[in-house]
């Protein structure tokens, strides 16, 4: 449950934040095309990063990995904050890390999951592990809008960096070896 909380608190974070993001480069730029530059920012270290950080993950401790990663996450949101309508490049670069360290936590969960359950609920449990991820990108995105519309932009941020740290915390206490 621990592990389950830490992806849905640190995927809720994540799709959040693009939401965030799009809405901010809007209003910077006031262009369609503008409001790709988040999603770039989270789809390019997929695609550059992803391949490397699962060697690093099975050569490093997953739980420390996933730890890290949520609070640097939430720390670089925090430290955004205060600048986020200042530069649309600086958005752009905090992103790429953002989404960069994000692309460790992934597979350090996917790799944990066996180490947590019983052979027997390894489907279950990787089932649930798969709709989470689904649902949480519907469902964050969905969230954005009333969460931004309560917090306005800068509160939405604060609340995914808290989102972050609830992940991490929860991770912590995981009996991973």
């Amino acid at each position: 449950m621990l592990l389950w909380l830490g992806q849905l608190t640190s995927q809720l974070a994540d799709r959040i934040y693009v939401y965030v993001l799009m809405i901010i480069v809007y209003q910077l730029t006031n262009s369609n095309l503008g409001v790709s530059l988040p999603l770039l920012a989270f789809g390019i270290p997929s695609v550059l990063i992803a391949p490397w950080a699962g060697i690093f993950v099975d050569k490093l401790d997953r739980k420390w990995i996933m730890v890290v990663t949520d609070i640097l996450r939430g720390l670089l949101i925090l430290l955004i904050i205060p600048l986020i309508t200042k530069s649309v490049a600086l958005i752009f670069v905090v992103s790429l890390l953002i989404y960069s360290a994000a692309q460790f936590f992934a597979p350090a969960e996917t790799s944990s999951i066996p180490e947590l359950v019983d052979r027997k609920n390894l489907i279950v449990a990787n089932s649930l592990f798969m709709i989470t991820w689904m649902a949480s990108s519907v469902v964050g995105f969905g969230l954005g809008a009333p969460v931004v519309n309560l917090l306005a932009e800068k509160g939405a941020l604060l609340a995914a960096a808290v989102c972050y740290f609830i992940s991490a915390a929860s991770i912590l206490l995981l009996p991973l070896k």
